[in-house]
């Protein structure tokens, strides 16, 4: 109840010369272009007694009204009255009645910028998929929409992936309690069959996660037999293990607050040029400098560095040609140091590169399929006791 798991889409767009395009034609392209892919039009029906994972069915006329919505931006209709209109919408769950997206139009900024706010489940599309999605959805002129093509979502029955299984068919019924039951059986024999099959993989990935561990532990020893000389890459923190005690690590409420700021690109593609580092390291360095001066500025000074669950995507490259993948989850994370023990931005920048490198050995020695498969056979009412369980700690 108080992690929604949807993630939030946010487009500030400049109006048409004129006047403002009316409501209706906007709800009448993005109900058109949502509704392309068979994605947008499903929703989730829970197995009786959670005997299996959920699954997908079609529905056969979404309701518009409850998918496309409009808010208002309080005056004086800045920034910061945006965010909390998006913050007020952030702390809304999703209805599970309905397909898992919804689209706002956020209405009332001083400058007479159109502000468009996607909501989209993550058991729909993750962040590159979902971005994906959009990209492909926009055009410059009114009823140039998509066609769907080899990288939209047409039916899979695999719920490894947020593909959980679906009836397929617009506009079918709706299955009963036997028919899903049946279905669900029929899912818990084949996964037992592949079950050895998938342990194995698990023994494999174990063993070529310690033997990354050794490297980078032997690593660290080198370099304090060579004071000065630090490792090329350095054991990543355990999550939990490793994590101080803060006032950002607690339980939290379903509601939320939101803020956006807006940070110049080129400087910070300067400092990586010049400092041999990664954006994405950059953007960690700077965002555990500021999280260490809130917590200075509050009176607490933790006794390790702040650690950072950092998503990254386990798509394998795309084959020239191919189109991008727009449904599913492919995401896996990384834990990062974000060594806010470090004062000096230009230390603590490549210590977080050293951590980042060290990350990414562990994460592609263990492989980034290996969460999901393992969910994949977790029963869905201990997997949800043990997650409440986990946000409820402090």
């Amino acid at each position: 109840p108080t992690e929604h798991m949807h993630t939030l889409k946010l487009a500030v767009l400049d109006p048409p010369p004129g006047d403002q395009l009316p409501w209706e034609l906007i709800r009448s392209e993005i109900a058109t272009r949502m509704l392309t892919w068979p994605a947008f039009s499903r929703k989730v029906v829970r197995v009786p007694g959670d005997l299996n994972h959920p699954v997908w069915v079609e529905v056969a006329e979404p309701d518009m009204a409850y998918h496309l919505r409009r808010a208002r931006i309080p005056s004086p209709g800045g920034s910061r009255e945006m965010d909390q209109v998006v913050g007020r919408l952030a702390g809304w769950p999703l209805d599970r009645a309905h397909p898992l997206w919804q689209v706002w139009m956020l209405e009332g900024r001083a400058d007479g910028r159109i502000a468009v706010l996607v909501k989209v489940h993550h058991c729909v599309a993750d962040g590159m998929a979902a971005n994906a999605l959009l990209a492909s959805i926009l055009s410059t002129e009114p009823g140039a929409g998509p066609t769907p093509d080899a990288g939209s979502d047409t039916g899979k029955s695999d719920s490894r992936d947020g593909e959980a299984g679906a009836v397929p068919g617009r506009g079918e019924h709706e299955p009963g309690s036997r028919e899903l039951l049946v279905g669900a059986t029929r899912d818990l024999v084949f996964d037992t069959i592949k079950l050895p099959s998938a342990l194995w993989g698990l023994r494999g990935s174990l063993g070529r996660r310690k033997a990354a561990t050794a490297e980078l532990e032997a690593m660290a020893s080198e370099a304090e037999a060579a004071p000065g000389r630090p490792p090329e890459a350095e054991l990543p923190p355990r999550p939990l293990l490793d994590t101080p005690q803060t006032s950002f690590n607690r339980s939290i409420t379903a509601a939320r607050a939101v803020s956006t700021s807006v940070l110049p690109l080129e400087p910070m593609l300067d400092v990586r040029r010049a400092l041999g580092a990664t954006l994405n390291d950059v953007l960690l360095t700077l965002a555990g400098g500021a999280l260490a001066r809130v917590l200075h500025e509050g009176g607490e000074e933790p006794d390790r560095s702040l650690t950072a669950s950092v998503p990254v995507s386990s798509d394998p490259p795309p084959r020239p040609g191919e189109p991008p993948r727009l449904t599913g989850n492919k995401v896996s994370n990384l834990f990062v140091s974000l060594h806010t023990e470090l004062e000096d931005p230009l230390e603590r920048l490549a210590a977080v590169h050293r951590s980042v490198l060290g990350a990414k050995r562990l994460h592609d020695a263990t492989g980034s399929d290996l969460m999901e498969v393992m969910l994949g056979y977790t029963p869905p009412k201990p997997y949800a006791w043990a997650m409440q369980r986990y946000s409820g700690l402090d």
